[in-house]
């Protein structure tokens, strides 16, 4: 398993590389994720081992589903996991009788995630549907929070996220972790038609990758705008699978920024739909119609051989 800069249990890793690499040619399963091979280090790590047992590159392969090339080894891209479970809830009814402004849905932290999560919680409490799972009892929650590269990233902003920091986990239910799609304590559905826009925060969002999970696909499949917390080019590499976007009502330029400055642009995008009236809010979505009812049939005919298919973008 990996997080968005790193690889978990990293001595454990490898440890088994090297015994496997003696005797055979390896395929790594990086598990139906997609990490930058480069970014958390994947790539130094077999470099080191490549020269210990003087291995040839093509000693290793990488399963990733990943859809950028971040390796300096050999890779073999794999389609989306969820995507068969995401066409499901395509064209689920929605409602434009919600009453809040912004959902965030959190299952495992990083430093981002805790930013974006304790901004919306200081800020809009009122107007926001959140789920935080962060247990400062569990091993798991405490290894991946992110604090301390919060803190060295946003120093100024700590206050708010001390302040948030007392009122964590936030769930509804003990059913509510891992988030999934449906459960019958806690229906995603019925969530997101209580919510306007929702704040999506990817899964991994460092170096070059494209990897589109459940957390985008549940948004427009239940119908929503969406602002994303993921890795440059994100959005225009959704654009290249059909998907539009937002861009006629907030600014997207975020998209390409760089990873710890797309931070601040996501709080303002948060600011700046937060200022609007409740008419205002209610005309956008009205405006938005076309490109959810677009965004919807995309996903529900989208396939993996479709997204393989498709060259994707990056500097």
């Amino acid at each position: 398993m990996t997080s968005d800069e790193k690889i978990w249990n990293l001595d454990q890793v490898t440890f088994d590389l090297i015994s496997a690499a003696k005797n055979n040619k390896v395929d790594i399963d990086l598990a139906s994720e997609g990490p930058c091979c480069q970014s958390i280090g994947l790539d130094n790590l077999l470099d080191n081992i490549s020269k210990l047992l003087s291995l040839p590159t093509d000693h290793f392969l990488i399963h990733t589903s990943n859809q950028l090339l971040s390796s300096r080894y050999a890779e073999k891209r794999n389609g989306l996991v969820e995507l068969s479970r995401a066409k499901q809830f395509c064209h689920t009814a929605s409602s434009w009788n919600f009453d809040k402004r912004f959902g965030i849905f959190i299952g495992r932290s990083n430093p981002i995630r805790l930013g974006i999560a304790s901004y919306l919680y200081t800020q809009y409490k009122e107007q926001t549907k959140m789920t935080f799972h962060y247990d400062p009892l569990s091993d798991y929650h405490r290894s991946n929070f992110g604090l301390e590269i919060f803190l060295e990233k946003y120093w100024d902003h700590r206050h708010r996220v001390f302040k948030f920091l007392d009122h964590v986990p936030i769930t509804y239910d003990k059913q509510t972790y891992p988030i999934l799609w449906n459960q019958s304590a806690f229906d995603l559905s019925t969530q997101y038609q209580k919510l306007f826009c929702e704040i999506v925060c990817e899964t991994f969002t460092s170096g070059k990758t494209f990897f589109f999970t459940e957390k985008t696909m549940r948004c427009i499949a239940f119908k929503r705008p969406f602002i994303v917390h993921g890795p440059k080019y994100f959005l225009s590499n959704l654009k290249q699978l059909g998907f539009q976007t937002f861009d006629s009502w907030w600014d997207e330029s975020y998209d390409i920024d760089s990873n710890y400055s797309r931070y601040g642009s996501i709080l303002h995008n948060i600011d700046w739909i937060g200022s609007q009236s409740q008419d205002t809010i209610k005309k956008w979505y009205q405006e938005m119609q076309p490109v959810l009812e677009h965004n919807c049939n995309v996903l529900a005919n989208l396939t993996n051989q479709k997204i393989l298919a498709t060259s994707f973008h990056y500097d």
